[in-house]
């Protein structure tokens, strides 16, 4: 199965060529924005690189969110569009679930996204399989997780100072790992529909979190 990711709900514009467990190709630029701008030609420089073109791709993914409301709109943009002329099956992922999916950490599991605003997205997760519902945090009120037995992950957790607690990076790009779990998508199950997965209104930094917007049943 021959499968395109797009990831640009982070402070990056990243796409994977990803084919039975193999990333054919991969491309990976920091930008706080301009997305728009690098995505297809990014798309398009990884393709010949894999010696293979649009016509043969099986699948599409896309990371649906929590990021940034431009980032996340320009990814999904862009993979309904190919999905649509392609027509490809587009399957959006949530960012969350990269983590414990990923990690596969033995303890409980905190992921940290970096919203770019004061509070971080964060979402909790046992080993049982348990998890919180996403919430926001300011940094300094995430001192309840910096204990023995507890794992951080991502990009928000990466730029804070864990006494206790043991960070985890992923083993691959977003994007490579949402290929992966794309794959194994079950195309009717309506968590991979390509819709955005939003924690909080535009331009909203503080005030009662609101419930993620998860796709209907």
């Amino acid at each position: 199965m021959l499968i395109l990711a797009i990831n640009t709900a982070s402070s990056a514009c990243s796409v994977a060529l990803w084919r039975d467990g193999t990333v054919l190709a991969t491309k990976d630029e920091a930008m706080p924005r301009g997305q728009d701008a690098r995505l297809l030609p990014l798309i398009r420089e990884i393709l010949p690189a894999a010696k293979t073109g649009f016509a043969a791709l099986d699948r599409i993914a896309v990371l649906r969110g929590p990021g940034s409301f431009t980032g996340l709109r320009i990814g999904l943009a862009a993979a309904r569009g190919l999905g649509l002329a392609l027509g490809t099956p587009v399957f959006g992922g949530d960012r969350f679930r990269l983590y414990p999916a990923s990690l596969r950490p033995q303890r409980d599991l905190l992921a940290v996204i970096d919203s770019r605003r004061d509070a971080l997205f964060c979402r909790h997760f046992t080993p049982a399989g348990a998890e919180s519902i996403p919430f926001l945090a300011a940094a300094a009120q995430l001192a309840e997780y910096d204990r023995p037995g507890m794992a951080v992950c991502g990009d928000g957790a990466a730029a804070m100072i864990w006494q206790q607690a043991a960070f985890m990076p992923l083993p691959q790009p977003e994007s490579c790992l949402a290929a992966g779990m794309a794959a194994l998508a079950d195309p009717g199950d309506p968590a991979w529909q390509p819709l955005p997965l939003y924690l909080r209104p535009p331009d909203v930094s503080c005030g009662p979190v609101p419930q993620a917007e998860e796709p209907a049943a």
